[in-house]
């Protein structure tokens, strides 16, 4: 049975996203690209997002939450739960936001933000990745339309990209090429902006990185994924060996 299409946009930030202003923000946004996209539950579990989102008060009170964790000796850290929202008629889709934190040693672990849903024509996903990058100025981050075809792969990588993973905390990566590409701290200096120019490719310069697009339109994925893929491993032979370390499947169409 071949998977569902679906719209995925994940992204990895050093912004503190403890405030609910920063969800305020991202909701808002959300809501703003579609009508369709107001989410009707809310959760502090990303896999059973359930509770009706009754008004902003329960929703704030979510996204504040926090759970006890051990810290040194006897020592007790407070970390803020994850938060996820959901809806699940026409335009249906979940996102969820994992908080950043720092653990004993003192690391900085950057907070997740993902997004999957249903791909609707009337949705400008780019405008909202964009105001996602904008809110939560991303180290990286991915915006990409899952065809059937692509979901088809079942390598442990590609099941990690299907779920818009960006590698893990202290090794963030591309696991594979995405549409849309945000290259921000610590990544900006892998874009060769006049090379991927001059082969085709969009750059945009960003606040803080660098915007790369494989194809002009989100739509082109899903038109004709046997050209998105040869012009996709166009652009990865632009990037170092191993910077995408998964491996193509054939390519069967769409």
């Amino acid at each position: 049975m071949s998977k569902k299409p679906k719209i995925v946009m994940a992204l990895y930030t050093h912004r503190d996203t403890s405030a609910w202003s920063v969800g305020r923000q991202l909701l808002d946004a959300q809501v703003a690209a579609h009508p369709l996209l107001t989410p009707h539950y809310v959760s502090n579990n990303p896999d059973d997002c359930r509770e009706p989102l009754t008004d902003e008060a329960m929703a704030e009170r979510l996204w504040n939450a926090q759970h006890p964790v051990a810290g040194h000796g006897n020592d007790v850290v407070l970390l803020q739960n994850d938060f996820a929202w959901k809806r699940r008629k026409c335009i249906a889709c979940l996102a969820y936001i994992c908080h950043g934190f720092v653990n004993l040693k003192g690391t900085i672990f950057p907070a997740r933000l993902n997004l999957s849903a249903a791909p609707h024509p009337e949705v400008d996903w780019l405008a909202l990745f964009k105001q996602w990058c904008e809110i939560c100025p991303p180290q990286l981050a991915m915006l990409h339309h899952f065809t059937p075809t692509e979901l088809a792969d079942r390598q442990l990588e590609a099941v990690y990209f299907h779920a818009g993973s960006l590698g893990s905390y202290d090794n963030p990566q591309f696991l594979n090429a995405a549409w849309a590409m945000y290259f921000g701290e610590g990544m900006a200096q892998h874009v060769d902006v006049p090379v991927l120019q001059a082969a085709g490719f969009l750059v945009e310069p960003m606040p803080h990185g660098y915007l790369v697009r494989i194809t002009p339109d989100l739509a082109d994925v899903a038109r004709d994924y046997a050209a998105f893929a040869e012009r996709r491993a166009e652009l990865k032979q632009h990037f170092p060996s191993g910077f995408f370390p998964m491996s193509d499947v054939p390519e069967l169409g769409g």
